[in-house]
């Protein structure tokens, strides 16, 4: 019998060069409060897991390169990375984890609709979750900060995650207007990430479809009362506000330690 998905997984890190990075005031802030969250807890660390998601051409991979190196966190993991993983080295792994996100209502549907689509969407985020479970069980057993990101981080997803013991998670969401999603896909794709395919591999087909998961993407933030970064093209209003909102989260975890300390 084959072992479970979940002992195929095993944490490959990143390592990001070193260097100082000058940004805007709110990532210093960022910076300094993470330092303040290290050493309060520095005899009983509770490690911290970012988790960025949101839809197709939001910013999440550059963020969280940007993110890593200000708050020195230097295991960044993309969600895409581990669906490969899985669907390359665990014969038990769903067959929807071999097909990109847009591609997965072929497992269950004979033809598109944009119910499929969704559907198949979110069955694949479920399937990512045994992987996504180990990476924080190893955050918790080696003390590790981490971060986490990708399309697959859907609230439902990232609220499983949040019930690891031992763990704090920062979420961060990230949309864009429909605009900026054709404007950013149409003249800056010339390659696919993956296989290198030509431009045409974004085909009005397939552009329609990305429109689709991030309506839906819309909805769900909304449906689950979730603030979202709006990216509106400047990679430092993007960066400037995600530090803001870890600020005030990391604050929030300092806050809440000292209660329990006094308590």
């Amino acid at each position: 019998m084959a072992p479970p998905v979940e002992d195929y997984f095993f944490l490959r890190p990143e390592t990001l060069s070193d260097g100082t990075y000058c940004g805007p005031g709110e990532c210093v802030i960022a910076r300094d409060s993470l330092a303040r969250y290290i050493l309060q807890e520095a005899y009983n660390y509770v490690p911290l897991l970012f988790c960025l998601g949101g839809p197709t051409v939001t910013g999440k991979s550059s963020l969280a390169v940007e993110l890593g190196r200000i708050l020195g966190i230097r295991t960044i993991i993309s969600t895409d990375t581990l669906r490969h993983t899985l669907s390359d080295c665990c014969p038990t792994a769903p067959p929807e984890l071999s097909l990109f996100s847009h591609q997965c209502w072929q497992v269950s549907a004979e033809e598109y609709s944009p119910q499929a689509l969704i559907e198949g969407f979110v069955s694949q985020s479920h399937a990512l979750l045994p992987a996504l479970n180990s990476v924080a069980r190893h955050c918790v057993v080696h003390k590790q900060n981490c971060i986490l990101e990708g399309v697959h981080l859907i609230p439902e997803i990232v609220a499983e995650l949040e019930k690891e013991v031992g763990l704090n998670l920062v979420p961060l969401f990230l949309v864009t207007s429909e605009a900026m999603l054709l404007s950013t896909l149409l003249p800056r794709r010339t390659v696919s990430t993956y296989r290198h395919k030509p431009v045409n591999q974004y085909s009005a087909e397939r552009l329609s479809r990305f429109r689709v998961l991030s309506r839906w993407w819309d909805d769900e933030l909304r449906a689950h009362h979730l603030a979202a970064i709006v990216n509106d093209g400047s990679p430092e209003d993007l960066l400037a506000s995600a530090s803001h909102i870890i600020s005030q989260h990391l604050e929030r975890l300092l806050a809440n330690s000292c209660d329990s300390d006094h308590e």
